[in-house]
């Protein structure tokens, strides 16, 4: 007689008191003191929800929202319990000295629908565990020091609208790997070691209104189902190093408004920089609507 399966384990949501607790054991853990986060404390140990930097949900009064960016901490997320926080839909650590590594456990936070840890000193890997975050609609790890391939496991977000990986030290991943992202409309990628062809999944994320692929070396022709997919493009950043090889590549892009990087930038000399820099790499023909804007960002 065989054996009945056992289910699989399932992760209780903590109580807002052990919530409590982790987030001092966590800041505890902090290289010096913050005043704004005096809040946090044992004395105020029931008062989680009118904790600074964090929100609850209503109902349950669990955390669902930590919003620390900007706050000028020094730390780690080695001592952050993520499986404490298994409702949590932001987790915002942007513009912060936060170093080490990014841990694995952070695929726990199966919930999350906003995960910015742009602008700090993460290092060392992507975790291949953040493709279980299939619930993400924004992604930022925007200038930090990570390095290694790009996880292919990232093709399991297909969710995401905002997908931020530029200025790192990222290497090139098998591209065949990912498929296009339906949702996406914001992807960087720049400033990294990628030394492949032109990623051939881009010319898949047909609602992209903003490419930036500046500062790699990419190699190769532009496919051309990106001139024929990607008609809602409004910027595109193909600036140097990025190389093409010998060959003509006609692009039209119904919807493209030039964006200036900078707002200084006039947009004759705009045009000329870009006209020079694609027939120095082979590429002969554009098109592109005369309606500048200012950059986005």
């Amino acid at each position: 007689m065989k054996g009945v399966q056992k289910p699989p384990l399932l992760l209780a949501t903590s109580s807002p008191r052990a919530q409590a607790e982790a987030l001092i054991s966590w800041k505890n853990s902090f290289d010096y003191a913050l005043p704004f986060l005096n809040s946090w404390s044992l004395t105020n140990i029931n008062n989680l929800c009118n904790w600074t930097a964090i929100v609850c949900d209503p109902n349950t009064k669990a955390v669902s929202e930590i919003d620390l960016s900007n706050f000028h901490i020094t730390a780690t997320l080695t001592q952050f319990n993520f499986n404490k926080f298994l409702d949590l839909f932001l987790f915002n650590l942007n513009g912060n000295s936060f170093t080490g590594s990014i841990p694995s456990s952070i695929g726990n936070l199966g919930k999350l629908t906003i995960l910015d840890l742009g602008n700090n000193l993460f290092g060392q890997e992507v975790p291949a565990e953040m493709g279980k975050l299939t619930e993400l609609q924004f992604l930022s790890l925007y200038n930090n020091n990570l390095n290694g391939t790009i996880p292919y496991q990232l093709d399991s977000l297909k969710k995401v609208q905002y997908l931020l990986l530029g200025r790192n030290k990222l290497d090139t991943p098998n591209w065949s790997k990912f498929s296009g992202f339906p949702l996406l409309t914001y992807l960087d990628l720049s400033l990294n070691n990628l030394d492949s062809e032109f990623p051939e999944f881009i010319s898949e994320c047909r609602n992209l209104t903003f490419l930036d692929l500046s500062g790699n070396r990419l190699t190769g022709q532009i496919p051309k189902l990106v001139v024929t997919n990607m008609v809602k493009l409004e910027y595109l950043n193909l600036t140097m190093p990025i190389t093409y090889s010998k060959g003509q590549c006609h692009i039209t892009f119904p919807s493209l408004n030039t964006y200036i990087w900078h707002k200084t930038t006039s947009m004759v000399q705009f045009l000329k920089i870009l006209a020079s820099y694609l027939v120095c790499n082979g590429l002969t023909c554009l098109t592109i609507p005369l309606k500048a804007k200012s950059h986005p960002l």
